[in-house]
């Protein structure tokens, strides 16, 4: 466990340790001048908050994992909730650890939420089946019928300070407010967030509720209406990142991963440019522009594309499903008429985007294993498709056929993660399972160079540089490759896999490629510098000019 000032954010004392697995529950006394913690060690422990002691004799064991601990307001009583179904409620005495002399009705679900009304007389329990009950600490009776509008677990119960009123949250979703007065009856619906809610709690005039989630927002609502006045997320991806896209007009940048979110970031300095952007359900793979500047769109592993406003970063509609497996490939043709996706499903689609709409048009082929990648010419009448089969196919994108027949196989020894063409059109590049790069005649499909084995491991993303001249690859064995000519090669190391590599420009050429280190460089090739850049799973930039270069 960890105290923390909370203007400063900076500990108090060193981490405090004594349970033997994970903590599930901490709260300071109602004095502060003790902190209880509940675990899945089957014990309450108290603990000096002014030195992060453990408190003589106060390790109090359970017949079962603490869920959730409770003190009264008088800090007379603690109350926890055990993850059983015959005795999941237990009160005792907070100086003697004595129990109360009676049971709190067996046979229940789990107590994954407790809470001790004002009145220090009664106690509030929301359990694994989605009711809400009410007990006396008197004789440990029910005083209410179980009430039940939660269809999954209450995870938190929270009470207005003069306890006529309390909010829940639960695992379904839903925020409720419940009139304590009114026998609990006609809970009010605040909300819903998209994901799991782990905690929500009243503001101290009872004017707003508070929840978090799952899905990594914080919401503010009117306790009085069910509107949400404020959402905040994260400022900064939370799990590995997957994808990073650039804006046309190189003002922001888009980043997303394994949170199931999307991060704009502005360039210039790294701040947040909006909030995060939520719908997906799993795994985003990818993000993309485009060229117009006006849509932002993502895949992922939920097997949905979504179309968002690049600029104000509202969803335009609905995620769209079409795909039977998870999206690897989604990005924009140079009109930013239609969008490509590629899928597990060993599909390739398309789809025409309208005015803030996208809707499916047709499939443009099928390969013999999963699409990991696939890419427009800059002319927009080609796309070429990398499947893990070890093949390349190139398709006409009016007709949707083949242009010849597919190539790659006896290059590669390995299924292809990356294709992209070059600027100019003439040459395609790939990058494989086996850590090769080759580079084709796009007019052929014949070999032009290669294959380039300088990485280890699979080669993740392959950009050319918009005079085509270069080739910057991103790869699993923590090296950015930069090529120049046959054999001009730069390695970058990071603390864990590269997932991506990608390319845009801004005032100088830099090259932006995304981590899954959890910490932030920003490495200027020529300048030789390095400064921290985003967030604990970076993004970071390479300058690509010359050192003689301006």
């Amino acid at each position: 466990m960890l105290v923390q000032d909370r203007q400063t954010g900076s500990c108090i004392y060193d981490v405090i340790k004594g349970h033997k697995r994970e903590v599930t529950s901490v709260l300071f006394s109602p004095n502060s001048k003790h902190i209880l913690s509940g675990s899945k060690d089957k014990t309450t422990r108290m603990w000096d908050s002014g030195n992060g002691s453990l408190i003589p004799n106060s390790i109090k064991r359970h017949p079962h994992k603490v869920n959730c601990t409770a003190f009264s307001p008088d800090g007379k009583h603690i109350a926890c909730g055990l993850d059983s179904n015959k005795c999941p409620i237990i009160v005792y005495n907070a100086s003697t650890s004595k129990s109360l002399p009676f049971p709190f009705d067996a046979h229940q679900s789990p107590v994954w939420s407790i809470a001790f009304l004002p009145n220090s007389k009664h106690l509030v329990t929301g359990h694994g089946s989605g009711e809400l009950r009410v007990w006396s600490l008197q004789d440990g009776t029910a005083t209410h019928s179980p009430s039940k509008v939660h269809n999954r677990t209450i995870t938190s119960i929270g009470f207005l300070p003069l306890g006529d009123k309390l909010v829940t949250g639960s695992e379904d979703r839903c925020v409720y407010i419940w009139d304590v007065e009114n026998s609990y009856s006609n809970p009010c619906l605040l909300g819903t967030h998209v994901s799991s809610v782990s905690s929500a709690a009243f503001s101290p005039n009872g004017t707003r509720v508070a929840s978090c989630s799952w899905d990594c927002t914080v919401k503010m609502w009117n306790a009085l209406h069910s509107t949400s006045s404020h959402t905040s997320h994260s400022n900064a991806p939370t799990k590995d990142v997957w994808s990073v896209a650039i804006s046309p007009d190189r003002s922001r940048i888009a980043a997303a991963g394994g949170d199931k979110a999307i991060y704009m970031f502005n360039t210039h300095d790294g701040t947040p440019a909006l909030r995060p952007l939520v719908a997906h359900t799993s795994w985003i793979r990818l993000v993309a522009f485009s060229l117009n500047g006006r849509y932002l769109v993502s895949g992922g592993d939920d097997k949905c594309i979504c179309l968002w406003d690049a600029t104000s970063g509202k969803l335009l509609s609905a995620p769209l499903r079409g795909h039977g497996g998870t999206i690897w490939s989604v990005l924009f043709s140079p009109n930013s008429r239609h969008v490509v996706s590629a899928s597990k499903d060993k599909t390739i689609r398309m789809w025409h985007v309208g005015d803030g709409t996208l809707t499916p048009t047709d499939l443009v082929g099928t390969h013999d294993d999963d699409v990991n990648s696939a890419a427009f010419s800059p002319d927009g009448k080609h796309i070429v498709s990398g499947c893990g089969d070890r093949k390349i196919r190139m398709w006409d994108s009016q007709t949707l056929s083949l242009v010849f027949d597919p190539f790659g196989l006896q290059q590669h020894q390995g299924g292809i993660w990356s294709v992209t063409f070059s600027p100019d059109g003439r040459l395609i590049a790939s990058g494989s399972y086996d850590g090769a790069i080759c580079i084709f005649d796009s007019h052929s499909g014949k070999l032009a160079l290669g294959p380039l084995n300088a990485h280890q491991l699979s080669v993740k993303s392959v950009v050319f540089t918009p005079d085509s001249n270069h080739i910057v690859s991103g790869s699993y064995d923590r090296r950015v490759g930069v090529w120049r000519g046959k054999m001009g090669l730069l390695h970058v190391s990071h603390l864990k896999d590269i997932n991506v590599a990608s390319t845009r420009w801004h005032v100088r050429p830099t090259v932006h490629v995304l981590s899954q280190a959890r910490m932030t460089r920003r490495f200027e090739y020529g300048r030789r510098q390095e400064g921290a850049l985003y967030s604990t799973y970076p993004i970071c930039l390479f300058d690509l000019r010359p050192e003689e270069a301006p």
